[in-house]
Order: C-alpha cells, then structure tokens, then sequence
C-alpha cells in the first residue's frame, strides 16, 4: 500500500509538479508517522480546496474518512484514486475524532472554531510560513505584477507563524499537543508559479507540454530533495526558514 500510494502521488507529476509532489509524499510520511496512531477512528478534512482531498489515501485502510468542501462536486468528479471517502459539503452534525485543514484557516480565522465544534479528540492546521526564504520573491512578484494575493501566501500574519498559531490555538481553548515545521524541499516557496510570471510578460505564453517521467525518476528526484527534511541536524537549524509550512495538533 506504502509504494502504491507514492507511486499515485509521483503519477500527478504532469498536472502539479515537483514541489507539489514534493509537498504531498512529505505530508503522506507525516500522517503515517506521526498522525496514524493517535486514538482515532474518524476524520474530516474540513475545506480541501487546495489538497483535492488527496492527502488522505493514507488512511482508507484503518480509519473512517470524509472530505468535504463547498465545491464537492468538484472534487469528487476531480477524484482518481480508486478507493474513496465520504464526499461532503460543509454543514455538519455530525462529529470526527479529527479534523483538520490544509492551508485555508490563515485566510479564515473563524475555520478553527468551526473545526474545534465538529472534532471529538482532536484538530490538525498547516498554514504557509511567511519566514520562508521565498516569501520576498513572493511579495515582489505582486509588486511587479500589480496584482492581488490569490494564492495560499495571504491572510493573517500571524498563523502564517509558529508562535501565532500556538497563540491562537491557546486563545481557543485548544491544548497543544504537537507543533513544528514540515515540507522543506530545497526550492524556496514564492507561492506563483514560473508559468504565472511568463504569462504575465507575455500575454501570448502558452506554457509547453512536460514530457512524462518514469515514476522511478520522480521518486528518486524526491529523495534526493529530502536531504534536509531526512537530516535532524539540519532540520533543526535550517526549517524556520526553508520549511514550506507549519503545523500544529490541539486537543478537544
């Protein structure tokens, strides 16, 4: 299941690619190592706009999973593993073990409350982290573009920060049962992507068709890509500012 669910994510290589894939087998060994075997039978993923609900898959075999989100049709028609969740919108009364969100709640603050109200155990956030080195090119390339934030890079300051997500976990009544930084591949994080740039200096740009690359390659190119990530030495010094995102699990 392990290599199967690898292989799934390296297959999107064409739509999304590397730092996506990158970001999303990161997230796969997070959950199955340090989500997995806490008590919980349930799970929602709570607005998945950003994740197409995939990031799930590592749990189909042992727990019970919803995904829901206000374009669930969408996501549903967009789905291409062959096993699935529960697809749902967004009005509940039903609660889960946990729930948690990828990337939203520093744009909706009001997310955390909602999420606390339909968890049981326990509520898991990432958010963008604004010390990221690529944050500057980020805001430079609005600077440039003259262009409103429409990526996940906008939003409160605050829970794009470590300490500002504890803060407000804390402020919520939420007891802090793990935190840190996740996802630092060796490409800073400047939230567009190069297509973007050229397309806004070329209005004609059609961006080229990628050739498809053996999964093997792309495994490989990821692993390669985790040298940080894989090294606890330099993990500790270099995530505040090469880690994509932050996380943080509260308890109920």
């Amino acid at each position: 299941m392990e290599n199967n669910i690898e292989n799934f994510i390296c297959s999107l290589i064409n739509e999304e690619g590397i730092g996506s894939i990158y970001e999303r087998i990161v997230l796969k060994r997070f959950f199955e190592k340090s989500v997995i075997n806490y008590q919980f039978q349930s799970l929602l993923e709570y607005g998945c706009k950003i994740t197409k609900g995939y990031d799930n898959i590592i749990f189909f075999e042992k727990k019970s999973v919803t995904v829901s989100d206000q374009n669930i049709d969408e996501i549903k028609k967009r789905w291409r593993f062959p096993s699935q969740p529960v697809f749902s919108g967004l009005n509940f009364t039903k609660k889960y073990d946990l729930v948690w969100n990828f990337a939203l709640m520093q744009q909706n603050p009001e997310m955390l409350l909602k999420m606390k109200n339909l968890s049981q155990k326990y509520v898991l956030v990432f958010t963008p982290n604004i010390y990221n080195c690529g944050t500057p090119f980020h805001w430079g390339y609005h600077f440039l573009t003259r262009t409103p934030c429409h990526h996940a890079e906008q939003g409160s300051i605050s829970l794009r920060t470590l300490s500002g997500l504890k803060r407000f976990f804390l402020k919520n009544g939420l007891k802090i049962v793990d935190c840190g930084y996740i996802d630092m591949p060796p490409i800073p994080d400047i939230g567009f992507s190069i297509n973007e740039l050229k397309k806004f200096l070329n209005k004609d740009f059609k961006a080229p068709e990628k050739p498809k690359m053996p999964i093997e390659m792309i495994r490989e190119k990821i692993e390669k890509m985790m040298f940080v990530e894989n090294n606890p030495l330099l993990k500790n010094i270099l995530s505040p500012v090469m880690s994509h995102h932050n996380f943080i699990i509260g308890e109920i």
